[in-house]
């Protein structure tokens, strides 16, 4: 496990972004983007569509008109990529994150609570959760339709933990991609990433700003470890 200098304290919440760690949501997004853009005879581009994570649909919107021009019709691919996202949902199972399980008994053993923020909208975020059978365990979704400004701005995770009746100074926020690093950080959380790989661009987020972890397993070692420390200075 790597971890930075930041001072970790034992969570009263967890925020957990929903495409990309609850659920591997992303390659199924992706596949619809590419049956779309195909059907409207562009050359699909894979690193374009890398490029997206966790950004909000403006943001998203904005890279495809730049990269394929003013003849490229949005309205004609929002309905397209969701109409062949659908099918494809229906038709594929969802993944499921590995360590997900674990996590939320850990969580569960603790009496922790926790929420989804996403910048997905929240139809869309509930049928996924619904798909996978996970609706029951995220009871509290927030979506980018909630709040005034999505990732990388901070108001979602002002509001979800306000939902949660905490500081979000005592939350941990759970990430895979740099926007929500980002939007965690400036809203005064705990950020970890979540990736088998470092974080890149580290000079948009200071180093020594977020914990990384590989997977959701060593989330939930991490807070057994600190809850294990605190019964200890107890004694």
């Amino acid at each position: 496990m790597s971890m930075n200098q930041k001072s970790i304290i034992f969570p009263q919440a967890v925020i957990f972004d929903l495409d990309g760690v609850i659920l591997d949501t992303e390659t199924l997004y992706i596949q619809a983007w590419k049956q779309a853009i195909e059907v409207m005879e562009f050359n699909f581009s894979i690193e374009l569509a890398l490029s997206m994570q966790g950004l909000n649909h403006q943001a998203i919107d904005q890279k495809w008109q730049s990269y394929y021009g003013q003849t490229f019709n949005l309205k004609q691919f929002h309905q397209l990529s969701s109409d062949f996202w659908y099918f494809n949902i229906n038709t594929y199972s969802i993944t499921i994150q590995s360590g997900l399980t674990n996590l939320l008994s850990c969580l569960h053993k603790y009496h922790i609570d926790y929420a989804v923020a996403t910048n997905s909208p929240k139809k869309i975020a509930n049928y996924c959760l619904e798909r996978a059978q996970l609706n029951s365990e995220f009871p509290l979704v927030i979506s980018a339709d909630q709040v005034s400004y999505a990732k990388p701005a901070a108001d979602i995770f002002h509001y979800t933990a306000a939902q949660l009746g905490c500081s979000i100074t005592q939350c941990w926020v759970l990430e895979d991609s740099l926007t929500g690093i980002q939007a965690a950080y400036t809203a005064g959380a705990i950020p970890i990433w979540i990736s088998a790989i470092s974080l890149s661009h580290q000079d948009l987020v200071p180093p020594d700003s977020f914990i990384h972890c590989q997977n959701l397993n060593q989330i939930a070692q991490m807070i057994d470890q600190l809850h294990s420390q605190i019964k200890q200075l107890q004694l």
